[in-house]
């Protein structure tokens, strides 16, 4: 039995996606205010130096975009060895009956792969490029600053989570969202401590896949891999949730099975999805499961806690790593001395042009204050026909109220 999201369990993932569509009280970036050169479709950038290596990226804007509303923003991270246009292809993410309200920022790996490899290429800074790309949009797009989130696929949904973890970028994001992800330096409690927390997550993996194995590459000496269960776990752990999770089954007559964590009082903090059929590839409305649309789902209704500043230069412009004091024992800190394996890019002082920020008005200061409570706020419904192993485990209502800008933990390093 195959489901393509539509019908009943459609209508019930758009009716969430929309519900967070309306929030429109959220602090808008020093880009609102400005014109775009584009929205309904997908517009090429400009290519950016980034430390002598040109990169670029696509931006979709959704046809409703509106100058002066903050709107949410997903920054997508193509697959070992693909391209932007094989993901935007394959998620939908620029359709609008998948995504509705969200931009969305499809990354460019330097010749296909990310930093996180032992085989990805040492000239290209992936930290760097993803600043420079973010600090583009947040100047020149009216970004919502409470929600922007991560999706990848493989390598670059392992590249995702390095910037979960890394303190100095994940302070920026709401969630993220990965299909199949290739997780090459997390394979410890050390790797992700300091970064900010508690991260809701959406995990998707394959049980067949056999690039990004389900269970890791664990006895690798260059190249090793986490067992899924076990990165789960960790970031479990990490988010302060409780380690029993509901266990669903998503498709009935079909091995697809769903592990939701209850993480300071919020249901479906941390999700993770096995499908037991299938492999690598990402799944689509032609496979047991259509994955795009619950990640748009489960995205929209997660909203940054509002303990954190929007870091702002002398000229207003949003800068991604102004106002960050790295802990003494974080390997991108001045005074951290280990081998050469603990370096992390992106920590020296750099040449290369940053040619992504351009000087702007603010939107006034009032863009900057957090929104009130009772406006900040959107349902998310969980999907007709998904039925509980464990009952006791249940929600006590069908409708989950998402985590809102007051109610969601404040961000703290991890450990």
């Amino acid at each position: 039995m195959k489901i393509a999201f539509f019908g009943a369990t459609a209508a019930a993932l758009l009716a969430a996606a929309d519900a967070a569509s309306n929030v429109t009280t959220g602090r808008g970036s020093p880009g609102c205010g400005k014109r775009v050169p584009k929205t309904g479709g997908n517009d090429f950038t400009p290519m950016f130096d980034v430390d002598g290596v040109n990169r670029m990226f696509r931006t979709y804007t959704p046809s409703q975009y509106d100058k002066d509303t903050p709107q949410p923003l997903i920054l997508a991270f193509h697959g070992t060895a693909k391209t932007q246009q094989s993901l935007t292809l394959q998620s939908q993410f620029s359709d609008k009956s998948v995504n509705r309200n969200m931009m969305v920022q499809y990354m460019t790996a330097y010749k296909g792969r990310w930093y996180g490899p032992s085989h990805a290429y040492p000239e290209a800074d992936d930290l760097r490029y993803t600043e420079m790309a973010l600090e583009h949009l947040m100047n020149n797009y009216c970004i919502d600053v409470d929600r922007v989130y991560l999706v990848g696929h493989t390598g670059g949904a392992g590249f995702a989570n390095i910037l979960a973890c890394d303190p100095r970028f994940s302070r920026h994001f709401a969630g993220m969202a990965l299909m199949a992800p290739t997780l090459y330096r997390d394979l410890d409690d050390d790797y992700c401590k300091h970064a900010n927390v508690p991260m809701p997550i959406l995990e998707v993996h394959g049980n067949n896949d056999g690039t990004s194995p389900y269970w890791g590459l664990p006895n690798r000496v260059v190249g090793a891999t986490p067992a899924i269960p076990d990165w789960v776990r960790r970031w479990v752990r990490r988010n302060g949730c409780d380690p029993t999770p509901r266990k669903t089954k998503l498709v009935m007559g079909e091995d697809v099975l769903s592990d939701k964590y209850t993480c300071h009082g919020h249901f479906g903090f941390v999700e993770h999805i096995r499908a037991m059929r299938h492999g690598y590839n990402w799944m689509t409305k032609h496979d047991v499961l259509d994955i795009s649309p619950i990640m748009i789902s489960f995205l929209n209704s997660h909203i940054r806690p509002g303990n954190m500043s929007i870091p702002l230069d002398d000229k207003g412009n949003f800068t991604c790593l102004g106002g960050y004091t790295p802990p003494a024992d974080w390997p991108g800190h001045a005074n951290f001395t280990s081998s050469a394996n603990s370096t992390i890019p992106g920590t020296s002082t750099s040449s290369g042009k940053r040619t992504a920020t351009h000087s702007s008005t603010t939107h006034g200061s009032t863009a900057h204050s957090p929104p009130p409570h009772s406006t900040y706020g959107s349902t998310h419904t969980i999907p007709s026909g998904i039925t509980s192993s464990t009952d006791s485990a249940q929600p006590g209502s069908s409708k989950e109220t998402s985590t809102g800008y007051y109610d969601r933990p404040s961000y703290h390093r991890g450990g």
